[in-house]
């Protein structure tokens, strides 16, 4: 008998053993997001987009979530690479990129391309990418003079977006409208899917276009708005600011790709 609860005894403290390795791993994993800013046109402008991204890091890090941010203009993409190692949450906001080939990547001190996103970023598996105010990838772009159309709106939504799945994403959002990316994240960890989330960013001020299958796992949504008058325009050339007044055009400004049910589930 005595033998026999040692022996008990034994097996019991092995299974413990065993299971505690797991269990501290359980209590430990933790999301972690990567924040990019691209080179910016001038300080104050820099500053508020700095602003802005920080009160998002504070929001994640209060839902538990390591955030790594890269806001310097000399900030090198072989470092975004490094720290990006199984994130889960990607954010960018920065100047749109049109190459020969379509939009794609990201304004850095040196443009990062599409080619180079599929060839060195390693994101975690079923991670959702986030762009805010980026020229091409809600579909409009601050220079374009007239309505670019639909399919052309799809075009760019599907070249910025197309790299990302390519390493293994499964979700794209953008959006322009100011503050879209936080409200985006609050709905998020909440746990509505994706299309709830598009379908509230549209709102009442915004008309959906499109929101259909774009593949056998995946659905496209494009938003766009038509308010007419002027609008002001203002563009940067080699650091110089031009403001103008033009026209009001219909815009493309709020996309997603992804599983219309992709919640936050999918990242945990």
């Amino acid at each position: 008998m005595p033998f026999t609860k040692a022996n008990n005894t034994i097996k019991k403290l092995l299974l413990i053993l065993i299971l505690l390795p797991t269990t501290g791993f359980s209590l430990n994993s933790q999301l972690k997001a990567i924040i990019i800013l691209g080179e910016g046109d001038n300080l104050s402008d820099k500053q508020e987009d700095i602003t802005y991204m920080e009160n998002i890091r504070l929001f994640l890090n209060e839902k538990n979530v390591l955030v790594k941010t890269f806001y310097d203009n000399e900030v090198k993409w072989e470092d975004i690479v490094e720290e990006a190692k199984d994130a889960s949450i990607l954010i960018y906001q920065g100047h749109g990129i049109e190459w020969k080939k379509g939009y794609g990547g990201f304004d850095l001190k040196k443009n990062v391309s599409s080619e180079d996103i599929v060839r060195d970023l390693k994101l975690k598996s079923n991670a959702v990418v986030l762009f805010q105010s980026v020229c091409g990838g809600a579909g409009s772009s601050a220079g374009d003079d007239i309505d670019i159309g639909l399919e052309e709106a799809k075009k760019r939504i599907l070249s910025y977006s197309d790299p990302f799945f390519k390493i293994g994403a499964k979700a794209y959002f953008a959006i322009n409208t100011t503050g879209g990316v936080m409200d985006f994240l609050i709905a998020f960890f909440r746990s509505e899917s994706i299309q709830q989330i598009f379908n509230n960013s549209v709102g009442h001020f915004y008309e959906k276009e499109i929101d259909i299958r774009y593949d056998k796992s995946k659905y496209i949504g494009i938003a766009s708005s038509n308010w007419g008058g002027t609008t002001t325009r203002t563009t940067w050339n080699n650091g110089k600011k031009t403001t103008e007044e033009v026209p009001s055009i219909k815009n493309y400004s709020i996309a997603y790709i992804a599983n219309p049910d992709y919640n936050i589930n999918y990242i945990k």
